[in-house]
């Protein structure tokens, strides 16, 4: 071993390993190896030093070398288990670095490469060519391949749909407080679908508290790992059975949850069919103007933030009825007018198409307002015709 080498792996490097779990499973399928110091040193300080000394690919290759020797002596706890293995990107710019190292590695050990989930911040490549190099080889080897700290910094998606993961691991940054953050939970929610789109399982990595998986659970994602379930640990101190009583408790609040959930969006919808035929109901029984019935409507329901009229071909037969708008408002944002076409909205062709009376949007920003909103459209005869009644509900 070279001697500044010796002397700088004199930190007495040692890996530890956090638990990740599959909720639908009820099991602990991985374990993430992890690099600790017995002073103290903290895995950034530790692979910065090691590239002052230009020995960040010995460093890294030292890391990896005990991870997997550790794991394979885990016995019990690392049986039909997989080991999520980081790998320092910068290795790909290095030629001998690609040349099989980790799966020589991997076979002295005694693992299987299917065993082996490697672990690539891809926003950290600069080389998609070497990248996808990179990935093509060793996913022809059996390994798995995941994506990790997805969503932050410069993620590129183009990169991921190129890849094709088997694993997308969202950010901490995104799972923290999601339970509060709307614009989170819609990021988050959008990477499970492109990740469903992929063939690629996601996971949360950092997860902290009940609310913060219950909410990663609603949106569909099927790995997890964080302090709720277990901080890392040395091999000795492994926390499998912790970890499968935690899940044991978990799971009657989880079914509570979505029990829970469901109830709440049966009575919004309740709610949002009441409103609307309320005010088709307004209208059949008086001779008063959409307009005023709208008015008297969102007099009662403080979350209603507009309120028109189309007719059976989707265009507007109604002025657009408002809450009073905040000078702030950007003019990008502005009601529509009479004889708007809506005919390519959502709310018109699911409603005509799936030849329903009443259909409910997915959440969406208001032209109208600037604000999030669901809108509600009700088919229904009015003075002769077939009328389109679109509530825009605030979310």
């Amino acid at each position: 071993m070279h001697a500044d080498l010796q002397q700088f792996l004199s930190h007495s490097l040692y890996p530890v390993y956090q638990p990740i779990l599959d909720i639908k499973k009820q099991v602990v399928i991985g374990l993430e190896a992890l690099t600790r110091s017995t002073d103290g040193a903290s895995p950034l300080e530790l692979f910065a030093e090691a590239g002052e000394h230009n020995m960040l690919l010995a460093f890294d290759r030292s890391c990896r070398s005990a991870a997997l020797s550790q794991f394979r002596d885990l016995g019990e706890c690392s049986r039909d288990r997989l080991l999520f293995l980081n790998i320092d990107v910068s290795a790909l710019d290095d030629a001998d670095s690609v040349a099989g190292w980790i799966i020589e590695q991997v076979k002295i050990n005694g693992l299987a490469n299917s065993q082996v989930a490697l672990e690539i911040v891809e926003s950290k490549v600069e080389s998609t060519a070497k990248l996808i190099d990179f990935v093509n080889r060793h996913r022809q080897a059996g390994f798995l391949i995941v994506l990790d700290d997805f969503g932050e910094s410069h993620s590129n998606l183009n990169r991921v749909v190129q890849l094709k993961p088997d694993i997308i691991k969202i950010d901490k940054a995104l799972i923290r407080d999601i339970q509060t953050d709307y614009y989170k939970q819609s990021i988050v929610q959008a990477i499970v679908s492109l990740s469903n789109k992929i063939g690629a399982i996601t996971l949360a990595e950092g997860v902290e508290t009940r609310d913060e998986l219950f909410v990663c659970y609603e949106m569909g994602i099927q790995l997890y790992q964080g302090y709720y379930f277990s901080r890392p640990k040395q091999p000795s101190e492994f926390p499998l059975l912790e970890c499968m009583e935690a899940l044991e408790h978990l799971l009657p609040e989880l079914n509570e949850h979505i029990a829970a959930g469901i109830q709440r969006v049966q009575r919004e919808n309740l709610q949002y069919n009441s409103i609307s035929a309320d005010i088709i109901s307004r209208l059949h029984s008086t001779n008063e103007s959409a307009e005023v019935v709208a008015r008297w409507i969102m007099q009662a329901h403080l979350h209603i933030d507009c309120v028109y009229l189309l007719n059976e071909q989707g265009v507007q037969i109604s002025k657009t009825v408002c809450r009073t708008r905040s000078e702030t408002v950007h003019p990008l944002f502005s009601p529509s007018d009479e004889a708007a076409d809506h005919s390519y909205k959502e709310y018109y062709y699911y409603l005509k198409y799936l030849g329903t009376n009443r259909y409910i949007s997915e959440p969406y920003i208001s032209l109208a307002t600037g604000n999030i909103c669901r809108t509600v459209s009700s088919r229904f005869l009015h003075q002769g015709g077939v009328c389109i009644l679109c509530v825009d509900f605030s979310v």
